[in-house]
């Protein structure tokens, strides 16, 4: 795989502290661990990210100051504590700050988590009040700059390839667990860190379950086979969903079944351009299943966005209330699902582009697909 190209992190701090200000805030403490590294570009497990005005510091503590060391940006500072202690982190905050109120990350901090820093930034004297927010950090990441959608293609064609090389395991007398753990491996060896989440490939009755897990079910002749998977490049997931018939030759109505959801799923990408209502898309996608009487086996929304992680916002459903933008990375997935019989779902992950959407996963579609 060729070298990746440098996140844009200056650009993303003062993205960030633009949205703070906008948000009539002066301080922003970030806890969640995704926001932290697409920010600074830290990949440890214990770390927070000061950010106002005049500066951005990371806390973290001993076990990461070398790590920290090799990958803070120079406009980023770094506070090593001498354990993960709370106490510690808020003594260190209480030095750090500007104003009178701290706001922090209110959908990524528990209320164990709240009340603790809250009595330990008092026990340090700190008068700052702390103030809720929500999203800030997110709403920025869903409009992917170009060293993310870099990452994301890069995952994406190591996911295709990986397909292309497990297709000699969906076959009579493999189970699913094997062919499952053959494709993880397939993406391994193509450079991907990790499955972008738990590989989905459910045979027969089992693919009734949208989110079945690969089972010791052994794969017969005429099953199809829902496969639900992703690759990771640089901490960034790919996501692509492929039905397919074991053996290559589909029924009549398993081609009717699969031919329903192809439409659905070609109407939403079709769709999907900049301005589009996201739940517009969705009842897009859903009317074409409506119109052959499968819609009520489409039982859970039309997608997603993807980026450091798996199922990011914005999401495509019936109460979405945003629109496409060009940048988002955003899966289509419709499926339509019969209980102890079978399912069907086809998902690409697509990219918004000025002029609409363009698939990042190619593999071919198809019950026979090769």
């Amino acid at each position: 795989m060729n070298p990746l190209s440098p996140a844009p992190l200056a650009d993303r701090l003062a993205r960030l502290r633009s949205a703070v200000v906008d948000a009539g805030h002066q301080q922003l403490l970030v806890t969640d661990a995704l926001n932290v590294r697409w920010l600074t570009g830290f990949t440890g497990s214990f770390g927070s990210v000061l950010v106002n005005p005049d500066q951005a510091v990371l806390i973290t503590d001993s076990r990461y100051a070398v790590q920290a060391g090799e990958q803070l940006p120079d406009h980023v500072e770094v506070v090593i504590v001498g354990s993960d202690s709370g106490q510690r982190v808020a003594d260190h905050l209480a030095q750090l700050l500007s104003t009178d109120q701290l706001a922090y990350e209110a959908d990524h901090m528990t209320v164990a988590a709240l009340e603790s820093l809250t009595m330990a930034l008092t026990e340090s004297g700190a008068t700052a009040g702390l103030v809720p927010t929500k999203d800030l950090t997110a709403t920025l990441r869903q409009i992917k700059d170009p060293s993310e959608t870099e990452r994301l293609r890069a995952a994406c064609r190591i996911a295709d390839d990986a397909l292309y090389a497990t297709l000699e395991w969906i076959r009579p007398g493999v189970t699913e667990i094997r062919a499952a753990r053959q494709l993880e491996w397939e993406m391994a060896e193509r450079g991907s860190e990790r499955p972008s989440f738990d590989t989905i490939l459910a045979s027969g009755p089992n693919g009734g379950k949208p989110h079945a897990r690969p089972s010791d079910r052994v794969m017969e002749n005429g099953d199809m086979v829902v496969i639900d998977f992703g690759a990771t490049v640089d901490g960034y997931g790919s996501d692509m969903t492929r039905t397919l018939v074991v053996g290559g030759k589909a029924t009549a109505e398993q081609e009717n079944w699969y031919q329903n959801v192809a439409r659905a799923q070609a109407a939403g990408v079709e769709a999907l351009a900049p301005g589009v209502h996201l739940n517009e898309l969705h009842h897009t996608t859903r009317s074409v299943l409506l119109e052959t009487g499968q819609d009520g086996t489409y039982n859970h929304g039309t997608g997603h966005g993807v980026g450091l992680f798996i199922h990011e916002d914005p999401i495509i459903s019936p109460r979405s209330e945003g629109s496409a933008e060009v940048g988002m990375a955003l899966t289509v997935e419709p499926g339509a699902y019969v209980e102890g019989i079978g399912g069907v779902r086809i998902e690409d992950l697509v990219l918004v582009s000025p002029s609409g959407a363009e698939p990042l996963t190619t593999f071919p579609k198809g019950l026979a697909a090769r």
